[in-house]
């Protein structure tokens, strides 16, 4: 099964990362170049990401600098050599066009759990009054609803972890080049199907439901996903600043269902990361206005 997380990648898979690197400058560049990374983890491509990507490339990017981008599929290397032989519209145009398709493919098991989810929801939100109505749900569907959504749940889990190691590697990526190193981490809000308000309720009041409904649906997770003490120091050690994006995304509600956020856990392990290594975070639905922002020198 793909991972969809991308923090599951391993490194090994693409090294190294900046092709022709390492502490030698190569011919033309300055021992100030700089060494990017963009990780882009989204379940869903938007033209936003595309306006990022425009204003990355054409007032954040020197010809010197060392790019890569990993999405939830693939990484790509662009370093300058490679970027020098085609027009900065084909490499913009050529960089949307394979993030928005793995986008789609990286998400692919991802968004079927989801899918489950909103199917499981949708059955058991039609009979929490546990009347016995036409469709015939009593108790037993719907613990064996509340079991379905609990191993969908717990599929969700698997494929979100955040790999420890892929960011040791990374730091020890950059630590080998010269020049300054950047970590940027463009997070999309995640969202998943859970009942309404009124159909929870219901679930809540039927004491042999209560406790599951509660920790199915109501309880935030508190995952810690990677020692972030060592992450952060590895990353400082290679003079790696991570810079955080989280991407906010509409808030749907379907009937007799609706969404729950449940990006907390992951937001506060890079957010801790960010922290430590002197980045930035921000929270938006237009990263390339907080690209500009981030990089418009303040007035004095």
């Amino acid at each position: 099964m793909r991972k969809f997380f991308l923090f599951g990648l391993l490194i090994s898979m693409f090294l190294p990362v900046f092709p022709g690197g390492g502490n030698a400058a190569a011919a033309g560049e300055t021992a100030e170049r700089c060494n990017y990374i963009l990780i882009f983890q989204a379940t869903e491509y938007n033209s936003k990401m595309g306006d990022a990507i425009d204003f990355f490339f054409n007032k954040i990017l020197k010809p010197e600098d060392h790019l890569s981008v990993i999405t939830p599929a693939n990484p790509y290397n662009f370093p300058p050599q490679t970027r020098q032989a085609y027009p900065i519209e084909k490499l913009i145009e050529r960089t949307n066009e394979v993030l928005k398709r793995d986008i789609s493919v990286g998400v692919a098991n991802y968004q079927q759990i989801l899918d489950g989810m909103a199917q499981v929801v949708r059955e058991m939100s039609g009979g929490v009054d546990l009347s016995g109505g036409a469709d015939n749900t009593t108790p037993s569907d719907i613990k064996s609803n509340l079991i379905q959504y609990r191993q969908l749940k717990e599929n969700l889990r698997s494929l979100r972890k955040l790999n420890e190691n892929l960011f040791m590697q990374l730091a020890g990526l950059f630590k080998k080049e010269t020049g300054k190193n950047y970590l940027y981490i463009f997070y999309q809000k995640e969202l998943r199907i859970i009942p309404n308000r009124n159909a929870l309720q219901r679930l809540k009041e039927n004491m042999q439901f209560k406790a599951d409904a509660v920790e199915l649906f109501e309880e935030e997770s508190d995952e810690k996903f990677m020692d972030v003490d060592a992450v952060s120091l590895a990353l400082k050690d290679a003079s790696v600043t991570l810079n955080f994006i989280y991407l906010n995304k509409d808030d749907t509600r379907k009937g007799t269902m609706e969404t729950k956020e449940f990006s907390g856990d992951v937001y506060n392990v890079l957010s801790q990361l960010a922290t430590a290594t002197g980045g930035l975070i921000e929270a938006t639905s237009k990263p390339e206005a907080v690209l500009k922002k981030w990089s418009t020198p303040p007035k004095k």
